[in-house]
């Protein structure tokens, strides 16, 4: 007797469509169907107008019909149309699946993004076109790919290790490297210590010297150390990601082979650790400290579990992390100017590198204050055209203190609505803000609304104060509200007077220290700086920003900013 299907109890309209709502909890609601002509359906339902969406990012599938279709009152519905009816059991766990994901979306934009990520991702499996290799031919690629890995490992440059590898190209010879040809052949361990030459071609070179490399490979999944041919070509793009030449190169064959290159389009840091394997009906999922490189597989000490998925679970959540993260756009399909964008990015960060390695070399031996290397970084910021740079930092940050004067003026006027008020207009006020970590105590600070009122007004109410005066002010207001720390009193001072208060925060102290000024605690208290401590800071910082030709404590700190976020990038990209 033929298993039931989600369809069998629908009956087929007269026009239009009969829907069922799917029985799961997503954000927008989703529906089993039938049309006019008895053809499957999935509806998703969504709110809004999504066309430019749609079109954008638009998938066409094999055998499904997928279509964004006008609804009444201001909706539109995602419809999924099965066109042979054959292949019903495919289409419903296709749908299936799709509404387990959906379960991730919080609107309508994202619920249509994970619906469109999710069929790209079902389409080769129902396009009907076999993208397998054969045995030998996964041994072979196998074979060109260690290889490759190996000139890599030998200190060539990767970009140079690719434009070598013509392979793929079906060219006679594997690899061409100015005047030498290799030839790269596997044999397996069945096999004789002899290879087959398949066309005497591979004979025929017009370099001077002809080289045939030779490896043994056995099929041996369960032995240790053991790796596969998805395994060792995720190991190559990862790496390739570093220079943008190869970058490119893996681009080109991308659009000649069965691959799909992804790049990272995150403001924070993509630095995820995880690895899940498929074979059949098993699954392999590896958590821990290995970045897939050389010297997390081989060189280093590292820490890692290896959880063996009997369910498949752990599999299916990673999948659906994936696909939640392509849908959100964190992950984004590698395109030219994508490329570009990536390699000016690599410049700045390349001469980041060389210019730390500069400056450590330098500030180990600096005594006294000596300002070359803020000089360089802000040389080098002063070039970089991007967010982070000079001329967009100074643009935004002079807009945020007129709006935060703005902010502590209304909050100074908050009386007997103060409680209710108050958490929204301190939320706006430390949006402006450029210290980190200040909303981590935006809620302890929520429980003190009438003493931060008090302060903002009392400190906006005097004139002409010294450093070390508003210090006094605020921190005899502060001291008794938890989460208001030196970073947010100095950010109010510096919003209230830039050109007499310097913002003192973690990464302002680490600035001062690369111009050899050491005199300042690295993470700054209440309790362990003063009035007094704070007014030869503002002192020290006016120095710097003299000698740099600052014109004003914001853009001081804005450099501090830079050099410090890009001196932790480097830390993290290391690690």
């Amino acid at each position: 007797m033929p298993e039931s299907s989600p369809w069998d109890d629908i009956a087929v309209p007269g026009a239009d469509f009969n829907v069922r709502q799917v029985a799961v909890g997503t954000a927008v609601p989703c529906f089993w169907g039938r049309d006019a002509g008895g053809a499957c359906l999935f509806i998703v339902e969504l709110q809004g107008d999504h066309a430019a969406q749609y079109r954008k990012n638009a998938v066409t599938v094999n055998g499904i019909a997928v279509d964004l279709r006008a609804g009444h009152q201001g909706q539109q519905h995602l419809v999924l149309a099965l066109e042979r009816q054959v292949d019903r059991d495919l289409f419903e766990g296709l749908c299936r699946t799709l509404a387990s994901s959906l379960e991730l979306a919080t609107d309508s934009a994202s619920a249509l993004a994970v619906s469109l990520a999710h069929i790209r991702r079902w389409k080769t499996f129902l396009s009907g076109r076999s993208q397998h290799l054969s045995i030998d031919e996964v041994r072979g690629l196998f074979a060109e790919i260690v290889f490759l890995m190996a000139l890599i490992d030998r200190q060539m440059l990767s970009s140079a290790a690719v434009e070598a590898w013509i392979g793929p190209e079906r060219s006679h010879q594997d690899f061409i490297f100015g005047n030498t040809a290799v030839e790269v052949k596997s044999l397996s361990g069945a096999e004789r210590s002899s290879v087959r030459i398949s066309s005497e071609d591979q004979l025929e070179s017009l370099n001077d010297a002809l080289f045939l490399r030779v490896y043994r490979l056995s099929s041996l999944a369960d032995a240790a150390g053991a790796r596969s041919l998805n395994e060792i070509v995720t190991a190559c793009l990862d790496f390739y990601l570093t220079e943008p030449e190869a970058l490119r190169q893996l681009f080109a064959l991308a659009e000649k082979h069965a691959l799909v290159l992804y790049l990272s389009n995150a403001s924070d840091t993509f630095h995820p650790k995880i690895y899940a394997f498929q074979n059949g009906k098993q699954c392999s999922v590896i958590v821990g400290s290995a970045n897939l490189t050389h010297g997390g597989f081989y060189g280093n000490y590292e820490a890692s579990a290896l959880i063996d998925d009997a369910s498949g679970a752990l599999m299916a959540s990673v999948t659906r992390h994936l696909d939640a993260l392509v849908a959100d756009r964190i992950l984004v399909p590698a395109t030219k100017p994508r490329i570009d964008a990536y390699e000016r990015e690599y410049i700045i960060h390349d001469t980041c590198r060389k210019v730390a390695k500069k400056r450590a070399q330098k500030a180990s031996r600096t005594e006294g204050p000596d300002f070359t290397i803020l000089a360089d970084l802000l040389e080098l910021m002063k070039s970089d055209d991007s967010a982070h740079g000079f001329t967009a930092q100074k643009t935004g940050r002079k807009g945020n203190l007129r709006q935060a004067r703005r902010r502590l003026a209304e909050l100074a006027a908050l009386s007997s609505n103060a409680r209710r008020d108050f958490p929204s207009k301190y939320d706006a006020l430390i949006g402006l803000f450029h210290s980190g970590g200040l909303h981590r105590g935006k809620s302890r600070i929520a429980n003190h609304p009438g003493q931060f009122v008090a302060a903002v007004a009392d400190i906006l109410d005097r004139r002409n104060l010294s450093p070390a005066e508003a210090f006094t002010v605020l921190h005899r207001h502060f001291g008794a509200i938890t989460g208001a720390g030196i970073n947010l009193l100095t950010e109010i001072l510096h919003a209230l007077d830039n050109k007499r208060f310097a913002v003192m925060n973690q990464n302002a102290v680490s600035g001062l220290a690369l111009a050899g000024i050491r005199d300042y605690p690295l993470h700054p208290t209440k309790q362990n700086v003063s009035a007094e401590s704070y007014a030869r800071y503002c002192g020290h910082a006016d120095t710097v920003r003299r000698s740099l030709g600052l014109d004003d404590f914001t853009e001081l700190d804005a450099l501090f900013n830079y050099a410090y976020w890009r001196e932790t990038e480097e830390d993290e990209a290391a690690t």
